[in-house]
């Protein structure tokens, strides 16, 4: 889960409203609104607010599930295919900026992509689910090369 649903989750779970989590943590409603949604991440301080109000330690609203604990540059050849995802997302949108929310352990990194009007975020999970999905459509497109050559070959000879 990403911190924006971690908040929601524990707000719910309290049965609070935006506006009364806000009111308890000196945040106003539409900056956790935006939170939640993923639009901004809430800087340490704010973080730290928000996990007192809710009752929580402030490592529990960057706490990622069993299967996303892992880092995404885990091999060499995920770190050099995230490379390229970041690479190509630099180019087509001018930036691809990282950064990080929380401390030690319990920090989650994500990414600015481009500039505002027109940023968002990507999270870990997307990266790997961008990477994951390069390496589904490698080796359907490499048959694809291999069989073109051996066509190509075949009308030579």
């Amino acid at each position: 889960m990403t911190v924006g649903q971690n908040i929601r989750a524990l707000r719910k779970k309290k049965g609070l409203t935006q506006a009364q989590l806000g009111k308890l943590c000196g945040i106003t409603g539409p900056m956790l609104s935006g939170y939640e949604r993923g639009e901004t991440l809430p800087k340490k301080k704010a973080l730290e607010s928000i996990a007192k109000a809710l009752e929580v330690p402030a490592s529990r609203l960057t706490e990622l599930p069993e299967r996303g604990r892992t880092s995404v540059v885990q091999t060499e050849s995920s770190r050099l295919l995230l490379e390229g995802i970041l690479e190509a997302l630099k180019a087509e949108y001018g930036c691809a900026e990282r950064k990080t929310v929380g401390n030690g352990d319990a920090s989650e990194s994500y990414y600015l992509i481009g500039f505002p009007p027109k940023r968002f975020v990507l999270y870990e999970k997307d990266l790997r689910a961008m990477a994951e999905a390069a390496r589904a459509s490698a080796v359907p497109q490499a048959e694809s090369v291999r069989r073109r050559q051996a066509w190509e070959l075949q009308k030579l000879g």
